[in-house]
């Protein structure tokens, strides 16, 4: 059994998450809670002490300075001397809400000797691990999802895991004695800026002028930043390039180029094979580098990308 833990990472909302997790395992506990500049002497007596209702202590750092400012090798001696003798009845969680440098003997100490644990955002290029990390957390309530529901979850989380973990609560709690959530449950429960961003990533790939004009006004009268909109829609295009350079290719293996779910290269290629090729693909990216070089050096107004840009995506060559 482990009495001292140590959780950091840029990923705070996992980090906080493993926090409470081992804090609801200790809920008899004496809580001691000390933030950033830590006194080892503190620490030392409240190892030391009891409460009056409490047989056990429960101490947590957060964020402590002696993680990240240089210490003397005594001070050094000291903290590790400490972390040993950490055992029953005191359970002691260490956190730190971004990195740190491992190769420091405190740090590394404690990754390396005790319950340790690393939380980082998933990259833009891991959404089949991200769409694991929703599915995993879907299951732990004992629901499943359908591959469309999912695809579009991921989409519209934009991999932020604490609106995607309070997302994924609304839906369990809408669709009620259901076992599975479906597209429909998505589309009911999300925003209408969620909503809106899927419409658009769905509507390029189909590239029918009037809808996708349609939807670009409703982004426009809701508000959307046109230089959030140019990195969205490049962001996009440079996938379906690279899912058309690669379509001779068995799906699995592009999906695990990619990182992208099997499901979701699938239905994209489908659909985009028919409706595009490299060289339009070229030429629309290419017009949005343009924009995005005018909307930042004053030269156009960014507004201008809302009736401009359903021409550029959807004109035919």
């Amino acid at each position: 059994m482990s009495y001292l833990y140590f959780f950091h990472g840029l990923e705070t909302f996992l980090v906080d998450e493993a926090v409470n997790s081992i804090k609801s395992k200790h809920s008899d506990a004496q809580i001691s809670f000390f933030e950033e500049d830590c006194n080892i002497n503190t620490i030392i007596e409240t190892t030391q002490s009891s409460g009056l209702f409490a047989s056990t202590n429960l101490i947590i750092l957060k964020n402590p300075t002696f993680l990240t400012k240089t210490l003397t090798k005594e001070e050094t001696t000291q903290w590790i001397e400490l972390f040993s003798t950490i055992t029953e009845p005191n359970t002691m969680i260490i956190y730190n809400h971004g990195s740190i440098d491992l190769r420091k003997k405190l740090a590394s100490t404690l990754s390396k000797k005790y319950q340790s644990q690393r939380f980082e955002p998933f990259k833009d290029w891991e959404d089949e691990k991200f769409m694991q990390w929703i599915k995993t957390r879907i299951t732990q309530h004992n629901y499943q999802i359908s591959p469309d529901a999912l695809n579009m979850l991921c989409q519209i989380s934009n991999k932020n895991l604490q609106q995607c973990a309070n997302d994924i609560n609304n839906i369990i709690t809408y669709i009620g004695d259901k076992n599975e959530i479906n597209l429909a449950d998505i589309k009911a429960m999300c925003t209408i800026e969620q909503s809106n961003i899927y419409k658009l990533t769905e509507s390029i790939k189909k590239r029918d002028y009037q809808d996708c004009f349609k939807i670009f006004q409703q982004l426009k009268l809701a508000g959307e930043e046109p230089i959030k909109l140019i990195g969205l829609l490049t962001a996009n295009f440079r996938f379906f390039i690279q899912l058309l350079l690669l379509q001779k290719e068995p799906e699995t293996n592009i999906a695990k180029q990619l990182g992208k779910h099997p499901f979701f290269i699938k239905q994209t290629l489908n659909q985009i094979k028919k409706t595009y090729t490299v060289d339009h693909i070229k030429i629309i990216i290419n017009a949005l580098a343009k924009l995005d070089y005018q909307i930042k050096s004053g030269t156009t107004n960014a507004k201008i990308i809302f009736s401009s840009m359903p021409k550029t995506i959807c004109l035919r060559t």
